[in-house]
């Protein structure tokens, strides 16, 4: 069918289809869901198991171990992390990226039942958090000086329920509240005066606070429902409580007389939130799944301005974190840039073109991108960095049919036809090579869908933005442009001189010293790639950047086994240095753990008391690394007893650290030898910096050894001594404590005098239920100091040690070159192994599929390009445009001082499809020329003349277009901008040049051989 004819005739359905297009693009842009960065699935859930009161040792043993045996029984399981702790079990579950994760998170939870019966008395859980990987969208705190964590926390669920009710907001989480308990405390001495244990008190108390349905009273008329009051209401209630009865007097002994009783908040805290140096209570709000994170924030913040009335003076609310706002003003950065691209390839069609031809070219661009957006969705595709940074890159791309197609339009209109023959013949004569070009460049893109895993999903936009971009620009290029071309172009009036130009005649002189000394250009050629290729260790190899971003996160590591209250002088010490930073706007600590994952990359972290993270707001993203590196400097000299480290937001993919080594074996001991040498051999490489191991110091810990033979005589047992040590340190939970809906545990403890005196345990006294009487807890055991691992690592429930590195001023590529050879003579005992993990596995990782993906890009294209030509090596003579092209990307990167990283390689194996173009367009020119009776030499020269402009132009347009994403596109794009412009630049030349002296030593013997006069068949 000849679509350029059918448009012509046509015109006016053409049109109507162009404004329904285009109203429908405008219309999706207005509505499509938008965010930072694409949606990665993470497919990890976590597992959470708290064992109150038990080592690292034991929880690994009866907890950890057993859940792994459970889980491991997955089919779809992919890797098992788990880490333990005092107190904590913590596993994380991976499953195959392309799993049914609702499906086997069920799976998962069946599994944890089957295994909750084997695990101890008292353990708590297991918990599936299966939101592990959910981004948070904003997070406002409610701080103040005087206000109680209650106060906070009530204004915080006010807040939740008027923002729950939005249509774009998700699922809200409270973040830093803090555990009201009501305490009754006294001295120890008041356990051993009176005759009452805290299990005797417990079961008062729990008996007495009851609120036990009790049934109907019937009659023949009617019947009552009979309410018992009984469950405690006033703290009153629990003061005036009876826990023994006098044999002698009678006198009821009540809880007043003994202990006091106080409302207050778990202490010490589990966890806490503040904001800018003041106690907080936080909420982190997700997006509602398919929204518009935008519109998003505008109904929050409209919502939360109404609210603000409501609060108290001293109470101040705000955004802390605010993704709407830099995802509006990101997609406005990249819109700019895709504007001035667009702008760029404009003005560079009209320089070359004319006024009227570009004007006919230029109408392709914005129908094209809004055509585009009008079919995302269609494709689960919304606006993010990736997607906006294909248009970018495609814009150049996207003129190239039509600047082809107005080209030959030019050609037939000098050689005298009508503007309609003109349009109609010259675009019709070209239809079947701008499809096979237009698909060799889709050929060159889609294939990155193949790449697997997170990696895949990060970049998936970017191989379907351009893909479908592409197949629209050649819609457009045969039914639009000829249209257009028909009604704009017109011969010139001026009759062109005869013969070629002078540019056309140099190139003509070039071309045929070349093919003279054909030997030495493809020689020079081939020693031009090699070199190039051995530029590439000089230029290093990378993953993903740190982003520019006016975020960034401060991580405070202390040993082991600290208090909590001791990382809140770290966290205080921290608070002094950011307040003397003029650079920085606004921070949150979460002191015993990570907060919510404000970004894709930012890992959380839980249940830990030694440890706080900073989220840090600055106002200048510019200076945020100046910023995050200098402040490493002032903690390295101002604070010390603890690793504390700012870090940039990192682009990509999760890390735990750029050089992470694992080693696995039975003995954390002997594992614990083998990282010292690891640490040693990285701390001599210049480069390394926090060079440190995951499993910390050990933990001193109070060892009661119980002698069973005196315990059995005093009528003692090992559960009443467990009990009155819980009671006179952490508090023993005796009942709950009703107000409104919430239920408040009453915790029995000593009072603060003797919970921290070691002599009061040697005092203390055991009750015995059996007996009554109260043995000294010195006379049936001993307390011995005891040294434990503090955390415990497993993976695939094999423990594990990791050594970790950071770097500074060199790619961790360079650095792991240099330290594995070192690293790999170590001694390892038999059963021991060692494995890279960090960036360099996720980069082996990710390239070694790109590399299978330029593989199928190559084969692909070669057998389209033999389906075409029908010949293999007049496909492969086309396709050593591709090696001419990474000659120009490696020195790309080497000149713009970019390293060679994962979004360089993408532009790498993105330009196959791109340069080849040309050179299918340029081959069609060949075997036009040599059917126009011209010699073959003079045909590929003649060829090359006939496609100088039109190649020129193309190529200018696409590095025209990515001008700006190389110039403004930020970290992530900047490398692979330059390395496809001046892969772009470098091919277009040698396309010119190399490529038809390549084709004339392959053909040459084919097309200048004498002619035999065909033999006339026998009769």
């Amino acid at each position: 069918m000849n679509l350029a004819a059918f448009s012509l005739r046509n015109k006016p359905l053409l049109w109507l289809v162009v404004i329904t297009v285009i109203a429908w693009g405008v219309y999706n842009y207005n509505t499509i869901s938008r965010r930072e960065d694409p949606e990665v699935k993470i497919s990890v859930a976590l597992v959470i198991t708290i064992w109150p009161g038990k080592g690292a040792e034991d929880v690994e043993r009866l907890v950890t171990h057993k859940l792994e045996e459970h889980i491991e029984k997955m089919a779809s399981l992919r890797k098992m992390k788990s880490t333990t702790r005092e107190n904590l079990s913590l596993i994380f579950v991976d499953v195959d990226f392309d799993a049914d994760t609702d499906l086997e998170w069920q799976k998962l939870r069946s599994r944890l039942e089957e295994a909750r019966q084997e695990l101890p008395d008292g353990a708590i859980g297991p918990i599936v958090m299966d939101d592990f990987g959910d981004v948070t969208a904003m997070i406002y705190s409610l701080r103040s000086k005087d206000a109680t964590p209650a106060e906070l926390k009530y204004w915080a669920n006010r807040l939740k329920s008027e923002l729950k009710s939005l249509e774009t907001v998700g699922k809200i989480n409270l973040l830093g509240e803090q555990e009201e308990v009501i305490y009754i405390e006294g001295p120890m001495d008041s356990f051993s005066m009176y005759g009452f244990s805290p299990l005797t008190a417990s079961k008062i108390l729990d008996a007495i606070n009851v609120n036990i349905p009790a049934g109907y009273m019937r009659t023949d008329d009617r019947n009552f429902r009979l309410d018992t009051s009984g469950s405690f209401s006033l703290l009153d209630e629990i003061a005036n409580a009876i826990l023994d009865v006098s044999t002698e007097s009678g006198a009821p002994l009540k809880v007043r007389d003994v202990f006091s009783v106080r409302k207050g908040f778990k202490e010490p805290p589990n966890s806490y939130m503040m904001t800018n140096g003041e106690i907080s209570v936080g909420l982190d709000l997700r997006m509602q799944r398919g929204y518009n994170v935008v519109a998003m924030g505008k109904e929050v913040k409209a919502a939360v301005e109404k609210f603000m009335g409501q609060l108290p003076p001293n109470i101040t609310l705000e955004l802390i974190h605010d993704q709407p706002r830099e995802v509006d003003e990101f997609i406005g950065t990249f819109m700019n840039n895709l504007f001035e691209g667009l702008i760029i390839v404009i003005v560079v069609m009209f320089l070359l073109m004319g006024l009227r031809p570009t004007l006919v070219v230029a109408v392709s661009l914005p129908l094209s991108i809004i055509a585009t957006i009008a079919l995302m969705p269609s494709f689960n595709l919304v606006l993010e960095q990736v997607s906006i940074a294909a248009f970018i890159i495609a814009l150049g791309m996207l003129v190239d049919n039509a600047i082809i197609v107005v080209d030959n339009v030019s050609v037939h209109l000098d050689r005298g036809k009508t503007p309609v023959e003109a349009a109609c013949k010259g675009t019709q004569e070209l239809v079947f090579p701008i499809l096979t070009g237009t698909l060799a460049t889709v050929l060159a893109f889609l294939p990155l869908r193949l790449l697997k895993d997170e990696i895949g999903s990060y970049v998936t936009s970017l191989p379907m933005v351009i893909s479908i971009s592409m197949l629209v620009s050649f819609v457009l290029a045969v039914t639009v442009t000829p249209v257009l071309a028909a009604s704009f172009l017109r011969k010139p009036k001026v009759k062109k001189s005869e013969g070629p130009g002078l540019f056309a005649r140099a190139y003509a002189a070039a071309m045929r010293a070349g093919l003279k000394m054909r030997y030495l250009v493809v020689a020079l050629s081939l020693v031009a790639l090699a070199g190039a290729v051995a530029l590439v260790p000089m230029i290093g190899l990378s993953f993903f950047p740190e982003m520019d971003r006016d975020q960034f996160t401060i991580d405070i590591w202390l040993p082991e086994g600290v208090s909590i209250n001791r990382t809140r002088e770290v966290v205080d010490e921290v608070e002094a240095i950011l307040k003397e930073q003029p650079e920085i706007k606004d921070y949150a600590a979460y002191v015993g753990e990570g907060g919510p994952r404000f970004h894709i990359t930012v890992m959380p972290q839980f249940n830990m008391l030694n440890y706080a993270r900073f989220m840090v707001g600055t106002h200048d993203k510019n200076k945020t690394r100046l910023l995050a590196a200098r402040l490493n400097e002032i903690f390295k000299q101002r604070i010390a007893g603890a690793r504390i480290q700012a870090k940039s937001i990192l682009l990509g993919i999760p890390l735990v650290a750029p050089i992470a080594i694992e080693i696995r074996g039975p003995d954390l001991e002997v594992m614990q030898r083998i990282s010292r040498e690891m640490q040693e051999i990285l701390r001599s490489i210049p480069g390394t910096t926090m060079v440190r191991d995951d499993t910390g110091q050990e933990v001193q810990s109070l060892r009661v050894e119980i002698d069973n033979d005196a315990a059995l005589m005093a009528g003692i047992t090992n559960t009443e001594v467990a009990l009155a040590l819980l009671t006179a340190n952490e508090g023993l939970p005796v009942t709950d404590f009703r107000e409104g809906e919430d239920r408040i545990s009453v915790v029995m403890r000593a009072i603060d005098a003797d919970r921290k005196s070691m002599a009061s345990l040697d005092n203390l006294y055991v009750p015995s239920l059996a007996t009554g009487a109260k043995v000294p807890l010195r006379a049936i055991a001993k307390i011995e100091p005891t040294w434990a691992p503090g955390v415990i690592y497993h993976v695939d429930g094999q423990r594990t040690v990791t050594v970790l590195s950071d770097v500074d001023g060199r790619l961790a590529s360079d650095i792991m070159r240099e330290a594995w050879p070192r690293i790999n003579s170590i001694e390892m005992p038999p059963g021991y192994s060692l494995s890279s993990e960090g960036e360099e596995k996720e980069r082996e990782s990710a390239f070694g599929q790109l590399n299978i993906v330029f593989a199928l890009i190559i084969a692909g294209l070669l057998f389209m390009l033999t389906i075409q030509f029908k010949s293999i090596r007049q496909a492969a003579t086309i396709l050593f445009s591709v090696p001419l092209a990474i000659i120009g990307a490696i020195l790309g990167l080497f000149f713009s001082g970019n390293s060679f990283s994962f979004m360089a390689f993408l532009g790498v194996t993105s330009l196959a499809g791109i340069v080849i173009k040309n050179a299918v367009v340029w081959a069609e020119f060949v075997e036009r020329a040599l059917e126009e009776g011209l010699e073959f030499q003079q045909a590929i020269i003649q060829a090359g003349i006939m496609r100088l402009r039109p190649i020129l132009l193309t190529a200018m347009t696409t590095m025209g277009g990515l001008l700006p994403l190389g110039l403004f596109g930020g970290v992530l794009w900047e490398g692979m901008a330059w390395a496809m412009i001046a892969g772009l630049a470098l091919a277009t030349v040698l396309t010119l040049y190399v490529i038809p002296i390549v084709y004339y030593l392959f053909f040459k013997r084919q097309y200048e051989r004498p002619k035999v006069e065909e033999a006339v068949p026998c009769d």
